[in-house]
């Protein structure tokens, strides 16, 4: 067994990673896109108005490659201009509702609980015939219930009425999304194996059906339950067969994912140079996703060609202005006077207003500082684990002590190890206070010490961690 997994991991250390990690760019993923939306930047520059269905093109774009704040102003500018113009079907209308609501609950800081568009959504089905808009509500609110395991009984109501609806049991598609999110509810009850067998279904139909991004979903959750039961060659070849795939959106997100699962396998086995690789990888996808800089690309592309537009209305006033140069004065003079009329009275009350503002912010101030301690107390009482970055679990009362090497931390613990990189002065930050920093390069739990000496202590594994002069129990 030992031989065959050396030999998977000989093969992967060549083959593993069709993403070459020095070309990792917007452009290296989303060139054919990028130059359809300068296409179509174009056409709203030279078009009189902007319809309907080129702001739905254009956020559909924005949403395929993950510029999600983009997307989701054009499909408010869309949903705006419906409100008044009606262009567009009832059925596209409710599609509307529905793409809206799928963008914002992607982005970050999303509160479920708002559902603003989901719930018009629902309303506007009630007396549909057909229960396909209701079947992707319930499908929303039981992905909304995945996310907190206390939710898992409501996600499971809301996945019995999915599967109680005429278009759950006629829509293929739809099938093999419900059984993605219900693969995974499993998969987070610990249900491997029934998760194992949802995700082979969900994935049988999106072959079927020839979704390529949800077969994409189902080999990387495979991968991910398979990792959940230490069946490391199974998961890794589960992710070489996602990221053969040609999925067709979402796919810094996509790959994202799946190299975070990737660097995550090797962590666990302790191979440094498939780690340091997939962690390269996955750090730049990573940045790509940062909303500035996500985004920036795209302003460039706005600026560019609306650059002309501003310039040609700039040119309009001007032309104007000087045609009516007296009127304009006369209104500059009154502007003048209303805006010293209003400094007058600024002046007025502007102590009171900072007497005011300076109490605000004190009470804020104490606000701010009451909550972060209040978040300080409540995690030490409520948490009994930490989540590295690497987003794996640790639990406190099984950790025996952190050593540092480089820029990397080991988590000893007394079931898995953990590899991952960081800093101790940053990670003693989140631990309680039975763990203490000995050595500079060492934070160990005082639960675990067999016995001291006079320069270290031997933990109740049997290794002996060196401690700094100064260092007291």
């Amino acid at each position: 067994m030992k031989n065959y997994i050396f030999l998977i991991f000989f093969f992967h250390s060549f083959l593993f990673s069709q993403i070459d990690k020095d070309s990792v760019s917007y452009n290296y993923f989303y060139k054919n896109e990028i130059q359809k939306i300068v296409a179509l930047k174009k056409q709203f520059t030279t078009a009189s108005s902007v319809t309907t269905q080129q702001l739905l093109k254009i956020a559909e774009l924005y949403r395929d490659i993950n510029i999600e704040d983009s997307a989701y102003a054009n499909y408010y500018k869309a949903y705006e201009k419906e409100q008044t113009d009606k262009t567009i079907s009832e059925e596209e209308y409710k599609q509307l509702l529905y793409d809206i609501h799928y963008v914002e609950s992607s982005k970050n800081y999303y509160h479920k609980d708002r559902r603003f568009f989901l719930n018009q959504l629902y309303s506007l089905s009630q007396e549909d015939k057909s229960d396909k808009w209701r079947s992707y509500y319930y499908l929303e609110l039981a992905k909304d219930h995945l996310v907190d395991s206390l939710q898992f009984p409501e996600a499971e109501k809301e996945f019995e009425k999915i599967f109680q609806t005429e278009y759950y049991q006629k829509q293929e598609n739809f099938q093999a999304k419900t059984l993605l999110a219900y693969g995974y509810l499993k998969n987070q009850q610990q249900n491997y194996k029934e998760a194992t067998a949802i995700f082979q279904k969900s994935l049988y139909l999106s072959r079927k059906t020839a979704d390529i991004q949800n077969q994409f979903y189902n080999y990387l959750n495979l991968a991910v339950n398979d990792v959940d039961q230490s069946r490391y060659s199974e998961a890794l070849e589960y992710l070489d067969k996602a990221e053969a795939l040609p999925i067709p959106k979402y796919k810094v997100k996509s790959y994202r994912l799946l190299y975070f699962k990737r660097k995550e396998i090797y962590s666990v086995l302790g191979d440094s140079a498939l780690f340091r690789k997939s962690d390269l990888i996955f750090t730049k996808l990573d940045s790509l996703l940062d909303d500035f800089r996500k985004n920036s690309n795209f302003y460039e592309i706005d600026s560019k060609f609306q650059l002309k537009e501003k310039q040609r209305e700039l040119s309009s006033l001007e032309t104007k202005f000087n045609k009516n140069r007296v009127v304009y004065s006369i209104l500059l003079f009154l502007v003048f006077l209303l805006a010293f009329y209003s400094f007058l009275r600024w002046k007025k009350v502007d102590a009171k207003k900072r007497k005011i503002l300076q109490e605000k912010t004190a009470i804020e101030h104490r606000h701010t500082t009451t909550v972060e301690e209040l978040e300080k107390v409540k995690q030490l009482v409520i948490e009994d684990h930490i989540t590295l970055k690497n987003k794996a679990k640790v639990y406190l009362n099984e950790l025996i002590y952190i050593k540092s090497e480089d820029h990397y931390l080991q988590l000893v613990t007394t079931g898995k190890n953990q590899f991952v990189r960081g800093k101790l002065s940053e990670i003693i930050q989140q631990l309680p206070p039975n763990f203490v920093k000995c050595h500079r390069s060492y934070i160990i739990n005082k639960n675990f010490i067999g016995q001291m000496n006079k320069t270290s202590v031997v933990m109740t594994d049997k290794t002996e961690i060196p401690f700094s002069r100064n260092f007291k129990l």
